[in-house]
């Protein structure tokens, strides 16, 4: 389950694998963890989760799909270190 997919389907569906957690969700954003570590965020309108499933890694989502963005797993630890 190492390779990743993310499909959006008429800024309406979003789909993914190898999908390990889901971090947070709100009706604008949602935060995913994938297997491999690394983050992604949604933004949008009206955002649903319609699936999970944690053990095949599948994820959906329905709503207005804005934004997609990648994080690195240590992105949090670099600008922890610009702090001190």
């Amino acid at each position: 389950m190492g390779e990743h997919t993310l499909t959006i389907e008429n800024q309406k569906r979003l789909s993914a694998t190898a999908v390990g957690e889901v971090d947070g969700f709100s009706d604008k954003e949602i935060r995913l963890k994938l297997v491999n570590g690394k983050r992604i965020i949604i933004y949008g309108q009206n955002l649903k989760v319609v699936n999970f499933q944690k053990q095949s890694g599948n994820f959906m989502a329905d709503g207005e799909i804005n934004r997609v963005i990648y994080q690195n797993k240590t992105a949090g630890n670099f600008f922890k270190r610009l702090v001190k």
